[in-house]
């Protein structure tokens, strides 16, 4: 089972083999679900190409770990990644737009630490692309999406490994403990972002 909830009784859970990267397992030195795929299939170091090594990376941390890479990717391959990782997302033209009205109508907070996006659609995916400076976008230190049904937070791994505190029940990864995201589906916007602006500020 690859990033799938473990939802079976004890007894099948136990006969099956579980790959994530997300919550406790989530880390920059942790093994991705590709590398642990990889790994339990027993292939030869020879069968992993540049193409693994960037959706590696992609998983583990965005577009900041695939510019980590040794070569750095290149904005084609950035490209080719991010929209192949959309795509896999099912997001839509209407996703696309909405991404950029909501990024054009930004708000920033915390002095300027936090940078909070509404969106009218609940692909998060197209809006945290198209805030990369790497991709063209106007950059953040710390990103807030807040969609229809869910709030999801891209930025300092300390506020990321906090939140779940502050927030039980939701789900967590990235590149942590440096970077990392965060997301709910049953918590109330505003209270999170008084959270955070409270966190960001140092208080």
């Amino acid at each position: 089972m690859v990033e799938l909830e473990n939802d079976l009784p004890p007894d099948l859970a136990a006969q099956v083999d579980w790959s994530d990267h997300h919550g406790p397992r989530a880390g920059a030195d942790q093994p991705t679900s590709l590398h642990q795929v990889f790994a339990r299939l027993g292939l030869p170091p020879a069968r992993w190409t540049r193409h693994h090594d960037l959706v590696a990376a992609n998983d583990r941390g965005h577009i900041r770990a695939m510019l980590a890479l040794n070569p750095p990717a290149t904005r084609e391959e950035l490209l080719a990644i991010r929209a192949a990782d959309r795509a896999a997302q099912g997001c839509t033209p209407e996703d696309e737009a909405a991404a950029r009205a909501a990024i054009a109508a930004r708000e920033s907070r915390a002095g300027g630490r936090l940078t909070v996006l509404r969106l009218a659609t609940p692909r998060t995916s197209p809006a945290a692309d198209l805030m990369e400076p790497a991709l063209g976008g106007p950059g953040y230190a710390n990103l807030l999406i807040l969609c229809p049904g869910e709030v999801n937070f891209f930025g300092a791994g300390s506020h990321v490994q906090s939140l779940p505190q502050a927030f039980p029940g939701g789900w967590f990864g990235g590149a942590l403990p440096e970077r990392g995201f965060w997301g709910h589906a049953s918590v109330d916007a505003a209270t999170v972002v008084r959270w955070l602006e409270l966190h960001l500020r140092g208080r």
